[in-house]
């Protein structure tokens, strides 16, 4: 089993179709950093981490990829230690 997926590759392993899926990411089912991530930017292919799908369907509660982020309505996240350093550096 690979550890990281593509919509379609995530498709053949559940029962949702590409296009739920990208659904469910427009809904905010999905969440960006902590079921899916983009690491090349928003224009990116979203590529899925299956340990996180799994806990999703099971039911489980997924955290963000970063323990001191705070999880935002459209699916992202903003770590709060990284937006305190930017804060202090604009300060001075």
């Amino acid at each position: 089993m690979r550890e990281y997926l593509y919509v379609d590759q995530l498709a053949d392993l559940t029962p949702w179709s590409p296009q739920a899926i990208r659904t469910m990411i427009a809904r905010g089912l999905f969440k960006e950093n902590v079921h899916y991530f983009r690491p090349k930017g928003a224009a990116s292919r979203p590529i899925f981490s299956w340990m996180a799908v799994v806990k999703y369907i099971e039911g489980q509660e997924a955290k963000p990829a970063c323990e001191g982020a705070v999880p935002l309505a459209g699916g992202g996240a903003i770590d709060l230690d990284e937006a305190a350093k930017e804060v202090h550096r604009l300060l001075r």
